[in-house]
């Protein structure tokens, strides 16, 4: 028995750790969720040569990649927010001639900055398409862990156990980075164009004081 994710259309999960299992149902309409009486119980056996060791083995490691999988996108939401907010800064900049140049230059650090953790975490696909030989993204690492896990309860294979480490390792180098560009540096250019007199951006509120 597969575990389902995602609703209508949503990908296969992990096959279950056999045991007992209780299903309820309940209805949604227009986005109100009604649970339904009565519920169902059952037990799933387990099937090949594979043993509860094997299975629960397997069920851990796959929780592991969700909670990887979790950080990498809440990660990557950060990325493309900063981005826009950053693009929003320079554009900014650029409508205003008076500002000092280098408020210009530490935007596209910034930039930059943010484009190469992006990369770093989804890699991209034209410099893929040029260079074959380019570095995995953290993505990719993510994927080639997560294939060998799926319709199997044997125990994780040592190849998607040491692609699970490089993008664990991989996420966790590239986090304080962002945490800085976002928590640091992105604030530090604000005050600049507040003192310089810049026009609004988003996220950005005016120091004001009566």
């Amino acid at each position: 028995m597969m575990a389902q994710f995602g609703g209508r259309g949503g990908a296969q999960g992990a096959l279950v750790v056999p045991g007992k299992y209780t299903v309820t149902l309940a209805k949604r309409v227009e986005g109100v969720v009604t649970p339904l009486p009565g519920s169902q119980t059952f037990e799933v056996a387990g099937e090949g040569p594979s043993t509860l060791a094997d299975r629960q083995a397997m069920a851990e490691f796959q929780e592991k990649l969700a909670r990887l999988q979790k950080a990498l996108t809440a990660t990557t939401q950060t990325v493309t927010e900063a981005e826009t907010r950053v693009n929003a800064i320079r554009r900014a900049i650029d409508a205003t001639p008076s500002l000092p140049y280098k408020l210009h230059e530490e935007a596209l650090r910034l930039e930059k900055a943010l484009g190469e953790i992006n990369t770093a975490l989804n890699g991209d696909r034209i410099i893929r398409s040029h260079n074959e030989g380019s570095p995995a993204s953290i993505s990719e690492h993510m994927q080639a862990a997560a294939a060998p896990t799926r319709g199997t309860t044997g125990r994780p294979t040592k190849t998607a156990a040491e692609q699970y480490q490089i993008a664990s390792d991989e996420l966790a180098a590239e986090i304080p980075k962002l945490r800085k560009l976002v928590e640091t540096d992105i604030k530090a250019l604000e005050k600049q164009l507040d003192a310089a007199g810049a026009p609004p951006t988003p996220g950005r509120l005016p120091d004001w004081k009566k």
